[in-house]
């Protein structure tokens, strides 16, 4: 007798549920032979199997496992979609990290030139601290060191805010 569960389950060729819901039929169809051959002690012979199992599988059992099938299905794309959701966030990580370690042009012209001009400034500051010092008396210098060592520097002179002459 022959039976047309191919047809029960598959609807069209891109029919991905139907397809997966026979190969859920398939597998308890393999787990039943088994049970099946552990109980009479030898395997069933094909017409046992297709008059015990084939033709129990009735319209609520294809609906059964098209839900099965359906259910892993949405598990499975469930799955994919958040490791490639999580792909894609370490993806826009990485490029986020890189573009701030790889500022562009107009950044780093705009650092590089403070930092020259910073740098500038400060040599500039003690060349000409450098300058003065030497051009200073020798005792001048050695007192100013003396006193701020012990602590007894004067304070600033202030300055007159309104000079008259």
């Amino acid at each position: 007798m022959a039976h047309n569960i191919w047809s029960r389950f598959i609807h069209s060729d891109n029919d991905l549920t139907g397809l997966v819901a026979y190969s859920l039929y398939k597998q308890e169809k393999i787990d039943w032979v088994a049970r099946r051959a552990q109980f009479l002690q030898r395997a069933p012979t094909p017409q046992e199997t297709e008059d015990q199992f084939v033709l129990m599988i009735s319209d609520a059992h294809v609906r059964r496992f098209r839900r099965s099938a359906e259910m892993l299905l949405k598990q499975f794309a469930s799955s994919m979609l958040a490791t490639e959701l999580e792909l894609e966030r370490a993806t826009i990580r990485h490029t986020a990290l890189l573009k701030s370690l790889n500022p562009p042009w107009y950044q780093k012209l705009w650092r590089d030139t403070l930092a020259h001009i910073t740098s500038a400034a400060v040599i500039t500051a003690l060349i000409s601290l450098l300058w003065v010092v030497s051009a200073a008396p020798e005792h001048f210098v050695a007192s100013i060191i003396s006193k701020a060592v012990q602590g007894r520097m004067p304070p600033p002179p202030l300055a007159d805010p309104i000079r008259r002459d």
